[in-house]
């Protein structure tokens, strides 16, 4: 009796293994393919890439030893089957390829092809269980798709032309020519800072700096959507939007899988596409021949200030220039500007003035809503520069925009230039442009 419960006992603890494994096994494929990715906590996931060498030799021992107690328990319930089995008839083939199965090794019988193949799948399975093991166990890296939703102001709109118009109003502006005023309608001028990319055909670095955030080449008109990548850390200055000097304030969040009970991890990175609007210009110039005489060029200058007695730290001398230009208005626009000059009038050694006059107006002055122009000449240091007249024609886009390792990629989809509702939104680019010209 005592013989038999041994016996019992040993098929209860081979069987109760087998199930143990096998459910781990085949229950990890099933939660894999039910929920598509699984992933351990971020504390894990830390610890795994800061220790990823003594881990996966941990892991290599463990699937080993699962290996070994899988082949082990086949081993036992092939002799248990086997034995059972010669209580009965069986033929000579038949026990060869149950003797091959106990041992773990195959049989070549071409004239029994069945039995041949059923040993060498098995004796396959047996060989591969420590690599199958160690490929289910490893942790690997691995990219989390998620989806993203948000909304950003539509400036192509009518409604936000509107509302640009009833900000006008509500600042006392009136006209299409806003000028400095345009901050007081959204203060962005905190945010024109950084290194330009504008050498990057001649082989420059193209990656450059705008409020805090690292663009590629260009920004194409488009500020950030995501937190992690919203621009500087300094406090808002209180403007509309909180965009100069500070975070962009975005509107986006993580839409929830189908399985909302399932956690989803920092990850390493983040990498994320979005389709934006942006806002970008192209600029064509080119020098004011001498028969252009539209645009009434004219530039003088006088010394209005000299005193050879000063001292190092003090100014020696000032210049007074006189800037005129026609934007295709009946009265022309005139500038004055002062620069400074040694004590005998000369201009200062490595100094240079770059005058322009910013009009609110294209070239072609029967298309009032489409871009504007923008007159200059250099002087001195920049007197390579002759007179020149620039059209300015701003574009609406749509961006494909790409945040990947704290670094903005963006990719113009679609552009399409001011149309007669965005009148005064041109009016505010403008404004910009004209603040700009005198503070630059």
């Amino acid at each position: 009796m005592s013989c038999v419960s041994a016996h019992f006992l040993c098929h209860i603890i081979t069987i109760s293994f087998q199930v143990v494994i096998l459910t781990f096994g085949y229950g990890f494929l099933g939660a894999l393919l039910y929920y598509d990715y699984l992933s351990p906590p971020d504390r894990v996931n830390n610890f795994w890439i800061h220790h990823s060498k003594e881990l996966t030799m941990v892991v290599t021992l463990i699937a080993t030893a699962l290996s070994v107690i899988t082949s082990t328990l086949f081993t036992i319930s092939m002799k248990e089957a086997l034995r059972h089995r010669m209580s009965r008839p069986v033929s000579l083939v038949q026990l060869s390829a149950s003797v091959a199965l106990t041992k773990g090794t195959y049989m070549l019988r071409p004239e029994h092809l069945r039995l041949t193949t059923l040993t060498l799948f098995v004796f396959g399975v047996l060989k591969l269980l420590t690599a199958g093991w160690t490929t289910l166990l490893t942790p690997t890296q691995f990219l989390w798709p998620i989806q993203m939703q948000g909304s950003e102001i539509d400036i192509t709109t009518n409604l936000f032309s509107n509302l640009l118009s009833a900000e006008f109003q509500n600042q006392g502006l009136t006209g299409t020519y806003i000028g400095n005023n345009s901050f007081e309608i959204l203060d962005i001028g905190g945010i024109i800072s950084g290194i330009s990319a504008a050498g990057y055909p001649q082989g420059l670095p193209g990656t450059f700096n705008f409020n805090g955030a690292k663009y590629n080449v260009s920004t194409q008109g488009i500020v950030p959507t995501i937190e992690n990548y919203s621009g500087s850390d300094a406090v808002p200055n209180g403007t509309r939007l909180e965009f100069s000097g500070g975070n962009v304030t975005v509107n986006t969040r993580q839409v929830p899988g189908k399985h909302t009970s399932v956690h989803i991890p920092q990850g390493f990175s983040r990498n994320y596409s979005m389709m934006q609007h942006g806002l970008t210009a192209n600029v064509s110039c080119g020098a004011i021949g001498s028969s252009e005489i539209q645009y009434a060029w004219n530039t003088t200058n006088s010394v209005i200030y000299a005193n050879a007695a000063a001292s190092n730290n003090s100014i020696t001398g000032l210049r007074l220039w006189s800037i005129t230009a026609s934007c295709g208005s009946n009265a022309p626009i005139m500038r004055e500007y002062v620069t400074m000059v040694d004590a005998n009038g000369n201009d200062l050694s490595g100094s240079g003035f770059l005058p322009s006059v910013v009009c609110p107006g294209p070239m072609n002055l029967s298309q009032t809503y489409t871009s504007f122009a923008i007159l200059l000449q250099g002087f001195d240091q920049y007197s390579f520069l002759n007179a020149s007249v620039c059209e300015v024609t701003p574009l609406l886009t749509t961006v494909r925009t790409k945040y990947s390792l704290d670094l903005i990629s963006s990719e113009i989809i679609t552009s399409t230039p001011f149309q007669s509702e965005n009148i005064h939104l041109l009016s505010f680019i403008v404004g910009l442009a004209k603040f700009q010209s005198f503070r630059s």
